[in-house]
């Protein structure tokens, strides 16, 4: 993803953005929230639908950085707000962890038919494949490794 530069706020949308930024593909509003969360608004330059999880996670860890947890948010139907093609990430104060979700990282590269068949990952651009990414062989001997060191701590107890 091409990097991110600022646009100057225009008089209009100064009342709901402190900082607009943009790349070729990108437009974000971000608007810094008094509790220190952030919210950022997103949407292509193109209008198109987004739904990229891997572009609105590079979009949070450029504007935010990378150990800042976002949020998505979908409200109850009485305060659904569905307008444009934009998107929206609410992302924590700096050091806050959200009390649900994975503890560790695991990256798999693309594969078909995995994790009990059911699954399927696509491959990364060369320029944008993590270090730690483990083949989809890799990362089933590594958790079966981890399940029988848990299950032998079980037995102990």
């Amino acid at each position: 993803m091409k990097k991110f530069h600022e646009m100057q706020v225009g008089e209009l949308v100064k009342p709901f953005t402190d900082e607009t930024w943009c790349n070729d593909k990108y437009q974000v509003d971000i608007k810094h929230l008094p509790d220190g969360w952030v919210w950022l608004s997103i949407k292509r330059k193109n209008k198109c639908t987004i739904k990229d999880w891997r572009d609105l996670q590079k979009i949070k860890n450029m504007l935010c950085g990378e150990e800042r947890e976002g949020l998505e948010l979908y409200p109850a139907e009485s305060r659904l707000v569905d307008t444009s093609n934009q998107y929206h990430i609410f992302v924590m104060p700096e050091g806050e962890i959200f009390p649900r979700g994975y503890s560790k990282r695991l990256i798999i590269e693309g594969h078909e038919g995995g994790w009990g068949k059911g699954s399927k990952q696509r491959k990364f651009k060369p320029n944008e494949k993590p270090t730690d990414c483990m083949s989809l062989e890799e990362a089933n001997l590594k958790l079966s490794k981890r399940g029988i060191k848990q299950e032998r701590k079980k037995r102990r107890h």
